[in-house]
């Protein structure tokens, strides 16, 4: 479980460009299980400088909500979970995290929910949206994530735990449109991809 949070919290700096090289995942990892911390500490450094806000709109799992209690905590970024309290509450209790420091946010009954269903119906009222549709759409968590990035609410979005590569992808090609990201794989010698 530590091992799975580390190379989460790694990838979500690199997607906000706290972490330029990806082999820093690694060393990170090794570094981490070694006992030498030292060797992150001026990309925490540099993170906490910039305090860029992430979504993570998989409030349900239990690793997201035990790396969004570390990045909270240890002000590394200012993270929004996505989910119910009781979706947030069950994987708090499952990984044992403190949550001090990070917004939880029920985008079911967000103020916010109206605006940003305008906000999608007006980028994809080209492709058939209708308002009653944007409402619907919101209630996929990733896709009301995506809006608040596209809102200017939120510097990113990391998730991946729970969702496909297309189900996390969708939305922001939809939204966002298409532009150069960074992309990091880990794979364990273990692990089979394809």
């Amino acid at each position: 479980l530590v091992k799975g949070r580390l190379c989460f919290v790694v990838l979500m700096l690199q997607f906000l460009g706290i972490i330029e090289k990806a082999y820093l995942l690694l060393i990170w990892i090794f570094a981490v299980e070694g006992g030498s911390m030292s060797l992150i500490e001026p990309d925490k450094q540099r993170a906490a400088g910039a305090r860029k806000h992430v979504v993570l709109p998989e409030g349900c799992e239990a690793r997201v909500v035990e790396a969004a209690g570390m990045l909270g905590s240890e002000g590394i970024a200012e993270v929004t979970l996505l989910g119910s309290p009781e979706q947030i509450e069950t994987a708090r209790a499952q990984s044992g995290a403190d949550l001090t420091g990070v917004h939880q946010l029920d985008p079911t009954t967000s103020p916010e929910r109206e605006r940003y269903a305008q906000l999608l119906y007006d980028l994809r009222k080209e492709k058939g949206m209708t308002l009653e549709k944007a409402r619907e759409t919101l209630q996929d968590f990733m896709y009301y994530g995506t809006v608040m990035v596209k809102a200017g609410d939120a510097d990113g979005l990391v998730a991946g735990a729970l969702c496909t590569t297309a189900d996390t992808q969708r939305p922001g090609l939809q939204m966002i449109k298409a532009a150069p990201v960074s992309y990091t794989q880990l794979t364990l010698p273990t692990q089979r991809t394809g």
